[in-house]
């Protein structure tokens, strides 16, 4: 028998180790996209750049979404914070729950909200990604 040559044991495990490779690969890049996708919404939103964050909202409640966007022009947040994450993969949901300090220039009063976003990750225009299906929060 020559030993240079791999047995039967030897390929199925090099192709079991691939495999996990690859699906561990798979799952770390949908929760970084996740992380990324998150993050760059909460900058987004934390320096008003309402017209960019409107990239993340789903083409189920795009316009809605657009238009409370629009109707924040002008508020200030101060501080964000991310106080709860539910992420389940294996559903491609998260729930986030951020508290936002801001302030309205006519009133330069600093009050506090809670937005609970509702995230998914599906397909759509532009391919799979991270979507909120969630809209924003009223600025009162």
């Amino acid at each position: 028998m020559n030993r240079n040559v791999p047995g039967v044991p030897s390929i199925l495990f090099l192709c079991m180790t691939a495999l996990f490779s690859v699906s561990c690969t798979l799952f770390v890049d949908v929760s970084e996209e996740f992380g990324d996708a998150l993050t760059a919404y909460t900058r987004f939103i934390r320096w008003g750049e309402f017209d960019r964050a409107g990239f993340f909202a789903d083409e189920s409640v795009a316009d809605e979404f657009r238009a409370r966007l629009r109707d924040a022009h002008g508020v200030k947040i101060v501080e964000l914070r991310v106080v709860d994450t539910d992420y389940d993969e294996e559903r491609g949901e998260a729930t986030v729950s951020i508290e936002m300090d801001y302030y309205l220039p006519s009133s330069m009063q600093v009050r506090t909200l809670t937005d609970v976003q509702q995230w998914v990750y599906r397909e759509g225009r532009g391919g799979k990604r991270w979507r909120l299906v969630s809209l924003p929060p009223v600025f009162r």
